[in-house]
């Protein structure tokens, strides 16, 4: 299901899911928690650094 809307901005975006969703009520998962009334707190780190390139791009004459 795909939902099409407009933020206060009045900017479009699209809002990509189920109505039907269905979780596992699995010990430790954070629907476990919230299903009965605790928080869940996930802690997330996100990076896309490509390390990689770094080495290559101190290379470059940029002078």
């Amino acid at each position: 299901m795909i939902v099409d809307k407009v933020d206060p901005r009045g900017r479009n975006y699209y809002w990509i899911g189920t109505a039907d969703l269905k979780f596992h009520d699995l010990p430790g998962s954070d629907y476990h928690a919230v299903s009965r009334g605790h928080v869940s707190i996930t802690p997330l780190h996100l990076d896309l650094t490509n390390y990689a390139s770094i080495s290559a791009l101190a290379k470059w004459d940029l002078s």
